[in-house]
């Protein structure tokens, strides 16, 4: 697996981990003159300002950009964004689930894998890089408009921790308080809910056991 990379400017320090990112091409677009995919190295955090860094890679849907704090470097703006105080899931239509808070990811038996305030999960079955999002979406030509269907929603503790169990073969089961947040703005709420990542639900974006009549495999992840 591909080494977190780290491009280190006189103002902003910015990491890289290819093994999460998703390809949305959110930096490329949203400030080209530090990131360019096209040259090496193809992160230049000096070629702007350090807020405006540290903003473009806070939009990186699936956490693969971060700002290193630089000892110097007391402003706020430059740091890392803190962790949203409630945890959300974000449907992207044609797309992944970006789950945004307080997130562990763990196996079924409890193992913890890894803590984060931001990824972008697979729902199309194809990413080579499970649970991650890898892009497969775009060439899998997979097709979900990201709604909610009619559920009801439930009271939530939002400040509080969430577990997104990782079955094997099967669904993301997210065990904690949790908004889904749908494509077109609508939200419900749950303590306990599992999203479907192979890809076929007839109820996505939840789990309908489809996976299991179309041998759906997650590589052990």
């Amino acid at each position: 697996m591909a080494r977190k990379q780290r491009y280190q400017g006189q103002q902003v320090t910015v990491t890289y981990d290819p093994a999460i990112c998703s390809h949305a091409g959110e930096c490329v677009r949203g400030l080209p003159e530090v990131f360019d995919a096209k040259k090496r190295p193809w992160i230049e955090p000096d070629e702007a300002g350090a807020k405006e860094v540290a903003a473009t890679v806070a939009r990186c849907p699936s956490g693969a950009l971060a700002i290193e704090a630089e000892q110097h470097a007391a402003d706020s703006a430059v740091n890392e964004p803190a962790a949203e105080q409630i945890n959300q899931l974000q449907i992207c239509a044609n797309g992944p689930a970006i789950a945004t808070g307080q997130i562990q990811l763990a196996t079924r038996n409890g193992e913890v894998i890894e803590k984060t305030r931001r990824v972008a999960l697979c729902r199309c079955g194809a990413s080579a890089n499970k649970p991650y999002c890898d892009g497969s979406h775009k060439q899998a030509e997979f097709v979900d408009p990201g709604l909610l269907p009619e559920v009801e929603s439930q009271e939530i503790n939002a400040d509080a921790d969430v577990v997104a169990v990782l079955a094997e073969d099967g669904p993301v089961i997210f065990r904690g308080p949790m908004q889904w947040c749908a494509s077109d703005g609508s939200v419900a709420s749950f303590e306990s809910k599992a999203l479907c990542r192979c890809g076929e639900s007839q109820s996505k974006p939840f789990c309908d056991g489809t996976h299991k009549g179309i041998e759906f495999k997650t590589g052990g992840r």
